[in-house]
Protein backbone atom coordinates (compact mmCIF):
# COMPACT_ATOMS: atom_id res chain seq x y z
CA UNK A 1 0.00 0.00 0.00
CA UNK A 2 1.25 3.47 -0.79
CA UNK A 3 -0.07 6.97 -0.55
CA UNK A 4 0.68 10.63 -0.50
CA UNK A 5 -0.97 13.47 1.43
CA UNK A 6 -1.22 16.96 -0.08
CA UNK A 7 -2.66 19.97 1.73
CA UNK A 8 -4.70 22.09 -0.66
CA UNK A 9 -6.85 25.19 0.03
CA UNK A 10 -10.61 24.80 -0.36
CA UNK A 11 -11.02 28.05 -2.29
CA UNK A 12 -8.67 30.03 -4.47
CA UNK A 13 -8.75 33.06 -2.14
CA UNK A 14 -7.69 30.86 0.80
CA UNK A 15 -4.35 30.00 -0.78
CA UNK A 16 -1.34 30.92 1.30
CA UNK A 17 1.58 32.40 -0.60
CA UNK A 18 4.78 30.43 -0.04
CA UNK A 19 7.62 32.07 1.77
CA UNK A 20 9.96 33.55 -0.84
CA UNK A 21 13.28 32.80 0.86
CA UNK A 22 13.76 31.67 4.42
CA UNK A 23 16.07 33.86 6.49
CA UNK A 24 17.84 30.94 8.14
CA UNK A 25 17.65 27.21 7.61
CA UNK A 26 15.50 25.24 10.05
CA UNK A 27 17.81 22.27 9.54
CA UNK A 28 19.56 20.17 6.95
CA UNK A 29 17.82 17.17 5.41
CA UNK A 30 19.43 14.46 3.32
CA UNK A 31 16.79 13.04 0.97
CA UNK A 32 17.61 9.67 -0.54
CA UNK A 33 15.09 8.89 -3.27
CA UNK A 34 15.50 7.81 -6.88
CA UNK A 35 12.03 8.66 -8.23
CA UNK A 36 11.87 12.21 -9.58
CA UNK A 37 8.09 12.34 -9.19
CA UNK A 38 8.61 11.85 -5.44
CA UNK A 39 11.73 13.87 -4.65
CA UNK A 40 11.10 17.02 -6.70
CA UNK A 41 7.88 18.12 -4.96
CA UNK A 42 9.20 17.10 -1.53
CA UNK A 43 12.36 19.13 -1.99
CA UNK A 44 10.27 22.11 -3.10
CA UNK A 45 7.92 21.85 -0.10
CA UNK A 46 10.70 21.37 2.44
CA UNK A 47 12.77 24.20 0.96
CA UNK A 48 9.79 26.56 1.14
CA UNK A 49 9.40 25.63 4.79
CA UNK A 50 12.97 26.74 5.47
CA UNK A 51 14.93 23.49 5.34
CA UNK A 52 18.14 22.96 3.42
CA UNK A 53 17.72 19.77 1.40
CA UNK A 54 20.49 17.70 -0.19
CA UNK A 55 19.43 14.96 -2.57
CA UNK A 56 20.93 11.59 -3.48
CA UNK A 57 19.41 9.37 -6.15
CA UNK A 58 21.02 6.11 -5.04
CA UNK A 59 22.39 4.34 -2.01
CA UNK A 60 26.03 4.73 -3.00
CA UNK A 61 25.69 8.52 -3.24
CA UNK A 62 23.85 8.56 0.10
CA UNK A 63 26.61 6.69 1.91
CA UNK A 64 29.26 9.04 0.45
CA UNK A 65 27.21 12.15 1.27
CA UNK A 66 26.51 10.99 4.83
CA UNK A 67 30.15 9.97 5.36
CA UNK A 68 31.32 13.46 4.36
CA UNK A 69 28.60 15.51 6.07
CA UNK A 70 27.02 13.45 8.87
CA UNK A 71 27.81 16.05 11.53
CA UNK A 72 25.64 18.68 9.79
CA UNK A 73 22.70 16.48 8.72
CA UNK A 74 19.67 16.80 11.01
CA UNK A 75 17.38 14.28 9.29
CA UNK A 76 17.64 11.56 6.65
CA UNK A 77 14.58 10.80 4.50
CA UNK A 78 15.36 7.35 3.15
CA UNK A 79 13.63 5.25 0.51
CA UNK A 80 14.10 1.51 1.00
CA UNK A 81 14.24 0.62 -2.70
CA UNK A 82 17.33 2.24 -4.24
CA UNK A 83 19.86 1.52 -6.98
CA UNK A 84 23.33 0.15 -6.10
CA UNK A 85 22.92 -0.02 -2.30
CA UNK A 86 19.45 -0.56 -0.84
CA UNK A 87 17.90 1.55 1.90
CA UNK A 88 18.44 -1.07 4.61
CA UNK A 89 22.19 -1.01 4.01
CA UNK A 90 22.21 2.79 3.91
CA UNK A 91 20.33 2.84 7.22
CA UNK A 92 22.83 0.42 8.77
CA UNK A 93 25.69 2.64 7.63
CA UNK A 94 24.05 5.83 8.94
CA UNK A 95 23.35 4.13 12.27
CA UNK A 96 26.94 2.87 12.53
CA UNK A 97 28.32 6.38 11.98
CA UNK A 98 25.80 8.09 14.24
CA UNK A 99 23.51 5.97 16.44
CA UNK A 100 21.64 9.19 17.33
CA UNK A 101 20.76 9.94 13.68
CA UNK A 102 17.16 10.79 12.89
CA UNK A 103 15.95 8.74 9.94
CA UNK A 104 12.53 8.46 8.35
CA UNK A 105 12.26 5.38 6.15
CA UNK A 106 9.63 5.13 3.44
CA UNK A 107 8.82 3.03 0.42
CA UNK A 108 6.20 2.73 -2.27
CA UNK A 109 5.23 6.37 -2.44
Amino acid sequence: MSGCLWWMPKKKDQAVKPQEKPEASKGRILMVEDEEIVYKPLIEILSRQGYTVSHCADGKQAVEQYHNNWHSIDLVLLDLVLPFIDGREVFSYVNSVNPEARVIIFYGL
